[in-house]
């Protein structure tokens, strides 16, 4: 079900640069936090509401009041999430039929891969793993 949105607070970005918005839905539901939506049917009023008021308005900067240790945690989670995301659209689908007809080469690009990606969430300063050929 699709709230409708009656009012529109504020406009923030949060971490990852999108914009999250504060509106009310009603009386009954106050202080909802939402952002702009894929442009489906029951999605059109609310993100012309939206759009609407980024027109006029201005987004807030994102406030990070974490401190180093935090932000280094956020950051190893977020990682942690993006190697997730890659693993089960990737590696995940593989299946054992695939992998013994996999080239000697291939193996070792695969394993390479595989690896760059485990050790990345915890190694801060490297860049994400570029996706290798079998992908």
């Amino acid at each position: 079900m699709t709230l409708k949105i009656s009012t529109i607070h504020s406009a923030v970005y949060d971490s990852l640069g999108q914009i999250i918005f504060d509106v009310d839905c009603g009386e009954d539901h106050l202080n909802i936090t939402t952002s702009i939506q894929a442009d489906l049917p029951k999605n059109l009023h609310n993100n012309a509401l939206l759009r609407e008021f980024l027109e006029s308005n201005e987004v807030q900067p994102y406030v990070n009041l974490l401190s180093n240790e935090e932000q280094n945690e956020h950051e190893i989670y977020l990682r942690q999430e993006k190697r997730t995301k890659k693993f089960s659209k990737t590696l995940d689908k593989l299946n054992p039929l695939w992998i013994s007809s996999m080239s000697e080469s291939e193996l070792l690009e695969l394993n390479a891969w595989r690896q760059a990606w485990l050790d990345y969430p915890n190694n801060l300063d490297s860049e994400e793993p570029e996706d290798i050929s079998i992908f």
